[in-house]
């Protein structure tokens, strides 16, 4: 009964260590092919760019409220 549970703890230390190894080396490929994706990218963006170019990029501006809307309100300092 004893060699059962040494040789069970055993084989538990022995997987846990090889899916941390599987987990990892397979994260930092993903990590390296996301890396990879990403500065392709850029080089294209670059490349397509033409020099000299001038490109803002921004958030798209809000609605205005035209001055007729709404109503000004006179106020008064109460003593």
């Amino acid at each position: 009964m004893e060699e059962f549970l040494i040789i069970a703890i055993l084989v538990i230390l022995f997987f846990s260590v090889i899916r941390r190894w599987i987990f990892f080396s397979a994260y930092n490929t993903f990590r390296q092919a996301a890396s990879e994706v990403q500065r392709k990218q850029e080089e294209e963006e670059r490349r397509l760019k033409r020099e000299g170019k001038v490109t803002i990029q921004g958030k798209p501006e809000s609605p205005k409220i035209s001055k007729d809307e709404g109503e000004y309100v006179d106020y008064e300092e109460i003593p």
